[in-house]
């Protein structure tokens, strides 16, 4: 997401050329490059893996873990895509050594997986608020259809927010042969509704969601277990049985909330010295140094490393699926212990079985 700083304007002794010149390709230190590399092995590694998991396990495919599908093929792109040609852009000091046209093609897909990550955690906020505000509207009305066009929706508010300004700035701006940036200072007409639309405005929604979701069930935890001190001496079994059911279940949506939790501080501390800075550079260009900026960059692409060791993490579904999709031998040896091992389950499951179905909130 290359926007207007310092490193970009040792350029203008650049030939016209399709090639830049040799004195102006100054490589970075090979230690330096090892780590930008290892992060996007790292980042596509486990973007992967998320999306192996879910397409190969039937139960993970849940409404909800549609949008970490969804995010875990943004990030594997900001890893395959984004990352790589910043990587490159690093490598010569700000200088692009492709065709005008492959430096158009990255920044779209740079600038809006990046935007398509932020917004659709944005979503999955939502989501979660809304299962812990209204569950029986939630549980009736949230399908895997509805979640399917919620994120078609954040395609194309993400599209809406930044496209205008990527189209008149590849239009109408003129740059020097071998940049290939987004120039704030010459696109301040779209630099804030873009920070508003595509930083702001998903942070604002995590951070509330996040916020709102702990406070109900904070309450909710209060009343529950007033109600069930009250009452615990003339509870029959089966009123105990449910309230175990309803321990259970907060004990989910806490999990769940850490999760969240987890991933929005990731998000927050991310995007904050970038968000920052794009705020101020249309005004300021020179304000923070290059190499200041280039951090600011990485930190970004970096949430998109995180994001799906937070999912394997913090996720007991997530992580047993794992272990049943890459450790087959290891489960099928399990199998075979013998009838004492098969009653157990048996005996587990009943008792489970005697637990009504409650909705719950899938990570």
């Amino acid at each position: 997401m290359p926007v207007v700083s310092n490193f970009t304007f040792n350029t203008t002794n650049a030939s016209s050329g399709d090639e830049p010149s040799e004195e102006i390709l100054v490589r970075e230190p090979d230690w330096f490059l090892a780590i930008l590399i290892l992060i996007i092995i790292v980042t596509v590694t486990g973007n992967t893996l998320i999306c192996i998991v879910f397409l190969a396990t039937k139960r993970l495919r849940t409404a909800f873990n549609y949008y970490i599908f969804n995010l875990a093929v943004v990030d594997l792109l900001v890893g395959v895509i984004a990352m790589p040609g910043f990587t490159i852009y690093n490598m010569y000091d700000g200088v692009w050594p492709y065709s005008t046209a492959l430096c158009s093609a990255w920044m779209y897909f740079d600038w809006c997986m990046t935007f398509e990550s932020t917004i659709t955690l944005a979503a999955m906020g939502l989501d979660r608020y809304w299962s812990i505000i209204s569950p029986i509207s939630y549980r009736t009305s949230h399908t895997t259809t509805t979640t399917i066009l919620i994120i078609l929706a954040t395609w194309v508010y993400m599209h809406i927010s930044y496209v205008p300004g990527y189209i008149y700035d590849r239009v109408v701006n003129v740059y020097q042969p071998h940049d290939c940036f987004w120039d704030l200072t010459k696109n301040v007409r779209f630099a804030i509704p873009v920070a508003v639309l595509g930083y702001y405005l998903p942070l604002i929604v995590m951070i509330y969601c996040n916020f709102a979701i702990a406070r109900v069930m904070r309450n909710r935890q209060t009343k529950t277990q007033a109600a069930t001190v009250a009452t615990s001496a003339t509870l029959s079994e089966a009123e105990k049985l449910r309230n175990r059911t309803v321990q259970m279940k907060a004990a989910r949506e806490r999990r769940s909330l850490i999760t969240m939790g987890l991933i929005t501080a990731c998000a927050v501390v991310s995007w904050a010295p970038w968000v920052f800075y794009f705020t101020v550079a249309p005004h300021y260009p020179g304000l923070l140094p290059g190499k200041l900026v280039d951090v600011g960059y990485w930190m970004c692409y970096i949430n998109s490393t995180l994001n799906p060791y937070l999912y394997i993490g913090t996720s007991e579904d997530f992580r047993k699926a794992c272990r049943a999709l890459f450790c087959r031998g290891e489960e099928k040896s399990k199998s075979r212990v013998g009838p004492a091992t098969t009653a157990v389950s048996t005996t587990k499951a009943a008792a489970i079985s005697v637990a009504p179905e409650t909705p719950t909130f899938e990570l």
